[in-house]
């Protein structure tokens, strides 16, 4: 028992520390690529690999001019084929496999030195091009990963109109994103960046686009981010997911030792935050006097 005693939980923060996570198929959400792209256009295709620009959504982030046309480099790589071999159907149910008949279309672009690219291109597709035909938005998607991927209506933009509106909603969580990095008092900052860690009090809701971002930039702040992190566990809600202000106190390590006792209570709410999660934070953090209180939590009948 003294062996497992003094070895397990080290084995256990190890194998959660090497962080087996599922790989999300690269079918992007549109406030997702909002958040990533180097511009956003919306044109016509007039050539092979040349689009006509009706309209710049996101003008170039990277001081590139927002030219009347662009050269998107292996448009003509994407498969203009609904289904691509594949049965697909329409919102009605009605089964589509054919050419699609539209050039008009919407691209999340990339910059990559000195060309445009679709963000996220794989084979004959790429998860930042889409077609609109007839109002309908058109989106490449991948049924199994890996795999090909397939042209089909896009389940999410139902229509042009709803695909410009989810594309000002990102942008404009973008712009709140980047004002809340530039404010330079650490304390204010860590305020706004900890209210991004809960559904209910981030300023993009639910999208949670740049909830994973917060572990980047939060830990950076150290004991200011540990002060409005366990502000926010203390104020947390039934029904709040805490996942994410556990992590970056994980991040945080030996700095957020001032959160040890109220990780403890969180041992007892898996309902908030899973205690595989908790236990990996109080290993980072290396307080050794919490080792009795965690050992129940480690052992198995």
């Amino acid at each position: 028992m003294d062996l497992k005693r003094r070895y397990l939980p080290v084995f256990v923060v190890a194998f959660l520390a090497s962080g087996l996570r599922a790989e999300l198929l690269p079918y992007w959400p549109v406030h997702w690529m909002c958040a990533e792209a180097d511009g956003i256009v919306v044109g016509e295709r007039i050539g092979a690999n040349l689009v006509k620009v009706e309209e710049w959504l996101l003008p170039p982030t990277k001081g590139e001019p927002a030219g009347p046309k662009i050269e998107i480099v292996a448009l003509d790589d994407h498969s203009r084929m609904i289904g691509a071999g594949r049965l697909v159907r329409e919102d009605d149910g009605t089964v589509v496999h054919r050419p699609l008949r539209s050039r008009r279309l919407v691209c999340f672009l990339e910059r990559k030195g000195v060309g445009w690219y679709s963000l996220s291109p794989g084979g004959s597709g790429s998860s930042g091009m889409v077609w609109i035909e007839t109002d309908r938005c058109y989106r490449y998607q991948q049924l199994i990963d890996p795999g090909p991927y397939i042209l089909a209506p896009d389940p999410n933009s139902s229509s042009e109109k709803v695909l410009r509106e989810q594309i000002a909603t990102g942008l404009a969580d973008r712009r709140a994103w980047e004002k809340a990095l530039e404010i330079v008092r650490p304390e204010e900052k860590a305020v706004v960046l900890a209210s991004y860690l809960l559904t209910r009090t981030s300023p993009e809701e639910d999208r949670g686009t740049y909830l994973r971002r917060i572990r980047q930039v939060l830990p950076q702040l150290g004991t200011d981010a540990v002060v409005e992190v366990i502000a926010l566990l203390r104020e947390a809600q039934p029904g709040d997911d805490v996942t994410e202000a556990v992590m970056v106190l994980c991040d945080l390590g030996r700095q957020a030792r001032p959160a040890v006792d109220l990780l403890l209570e969180l041992l007892e709410q898996p309902e908030q935050v899973h205690p595989v999660r908790v236990l990996e934070a109080l290993g980072r953090i290396e307080d050794a006097s919490v080792a009795p209180r965690i050992l129940p939590f480690l052992e198995h009948d």
